[in-house]
């Protein structure tokens, strides 16, 4: 089982969209899981023949699990069958691949390996996928990483025992399991705290932007402030290449596109889809796919290219009426921007933006560069 989402561990089986029998060809959608941040389709990521499966809709397994066997093209599935029979280990996680992986950038095409379990010539099986994150994401994830994430229901035995004695008079009390995405969201935030980090805040000047948004409307545009946003993150950005970066252990990975990760509100949790080369766009197109990316991220509907290929994200919280966010790094991601809603002042209407760093990788000073570039460019914002 693929790994579909940085962080995820385990995946819902919604249902298989091809049958024991059924050939495919790489690429052609085979199998609807549910993870923590959406809704979608695997692709197989090679030629053949589904022989058999090992997992069923409704059935929760883990990432790196062998999802079925498939026959090469023109084997005999009889045969096909009888060594998977044979020979191949018990449903269970395939050994990693991440930890050889190339590290790729983000938007890249990721590669498929067919991941032979060793049964591999004509008249055998081989793994139906075992495809990594770190080839899909682009990032090396290695054990220590993924030791580092603690699981989101762990209670140390003190403050489990202190919660005892207060249950006893709190009153009733109705208990709601989190769903995958909150778990996924508390995993990550668990990594995040490991990461010291610091913030930088400046006001910055609304007027001009506000009055291409309005200018903007009257033709008929879809723009919004947020857009007005994203246009400048992008400037800042790009002329900040360390702002733009992912840390990997040692490594300082500066990347020549800007990826925007836009964090979107849903009932069930923030999901982030993905701007890629947002320096390449105008205004208006940035306001067009910002439009469909909100309402598929809403409907549940994204697909796992919209959610991969980040290199810094940012959050606004302004339409909620907060007049300010610090918000929390994504790892392996070096920035973060939080945007506050609009105020009154004495020189006109502001809003307050406030960038945390990794202070590994950046410091202060840093932030506050970025943020005098992201205020030039905020202001002295246009439709092209």
């Amino acid at each position: 089982m693929p790994q579909l989402a940085l962080g995820s561990e385990e995946v819902i089986v919604r249902d298989w969209l091809i049958s024991p029998g059924d050939a495919f060809s790489a690429g052609d959608a085979v199998l609807e899981v549910e993870t923590d941040k959406a809704t979608m389709e695997v692709e197989a990521p090679f030629d053949g023949t589904l022989a058999t499966v090992t997992c069923q809709g409704g059935e929760t397994i883990e990432v790196g699990a062998v999802i079925g066997y498939a026959a090469e093209p023109g084997d005999d599935l009889d045969a096909v069958a009888a060594v998977v029979d044979e020979e191949s280990p018990p449903p269970g996680p395939a050994e990693s691949l991440v930890d050889q992986a190339p590290v790729a950038p983000p938007g890249s095409e990721p590669a498929f390996p067919t991941g032979s379990d060793g049964l591999g010539g004509d008249g055998e099986a081989i793994r139906f996928v075992t495809v990594s994150d770190g080839e899909l994401a682009g990032l090396p994830i290695g054990p220590a990483a993924q030791s580092a994430v603690a699981p989101a229901t762990a209670v140390p035995a003190l403050v489990a025992t202190t919660l005892a004695a207060d249950l006893e008079h709190a009153g009733s009390v109705e208990r709601q399991p989190m769903s995958r995405r909150r778990l996924g969201i508390a995993r990550r935030m668990t990594l995040a705290t490991a990461i010291p980090s610091f913030s930088v805040t400046r006001d910055i000047a609304t007027a001009a932007a506000s009055a291409v948004v309005e200018s903007a409307r009257a033709a008929g545009r879809d723009v919004t402030i947020t857009d007005v946003l994203l246009k400048a993150c992008a400037v800042a950005a790009k002329s900040h290449p360390r702002t733009n970066a992912w840390l990997s252990d040692d490594t300082l990975m500066e990347f020549d596109r800007v990826g925007i990760a836009l964090a979107v509100e849903t009932p069930d949790g923030v999901i982030a889809p993905v701007i890629r080369a947002a320096e390449t766009l105008s205004l208006l197109e940035l306001a067009e796919l910002r439009g469909k990316l909100v309402a598929r991220a809403r409907d549940g509907s994204l697909e796992l290219a919209e959610l991969a290929g980040a290199t810094i994200s940012l959050s606004n919280v302004g339409g909620l009426g907060a007049h300010q966010l610090t918000p929390v790094l994504t790892v392996p991601q070096v920035a973060v921007l939080g945007v506050g809603s609009a105020r009154a002042t004495s020189s006109g209407p502001v809003l307050s933006l406030t960038f945390v760093g990794d202070h590994r990788a950046l410091d202060g000073a840093a932030g506050a560069a970025f943020l005098a570039t992201f205020a030039q460019a905020f202001e002295a914002t246009r439709e092209s």
